[in-house]
């Protein structure tokens, strides 16, 4: 199982999405995959980038540690498995 979600970088844990047979999936969270299909399948990388930062700087995280993350994040996203 892979650690974070292959779309949009959220770890998984108990947060995944599902499989068209109901089983949870291995790669993807519940907020870009269910039943065997991305949520919203014609999203950009650059609009899946925005959402991401925006969630990092709604967070409650300190302000260096947001700031650490909302710079890595790009990066971290194009090696993500649906950025490929």
């Amino acid at each position: 199982m892979n650690k974070f979600c292959q779309s949009c970088g959220m770890p998984l844990g108990k947060h995944q999405g599902t499989e068209t047979d109901g089983t949870l999936s291995n790669e993807y969270c519940e907020m870009c995959y269910r039943d065997g299909q991305f949520i919203e399948p014609n999203i950009t990388f650059d609009q899946m980038l925005k959402r991401g930062i925006d969630g990092l700087n709604n967070s409650q995280r300190n302000f260096f540690s947001k700031k650490f993350m909302i710079w890595g994040y790009p990066y971290q996203l194009k090696k993500l498995a649906r950025w490929r």
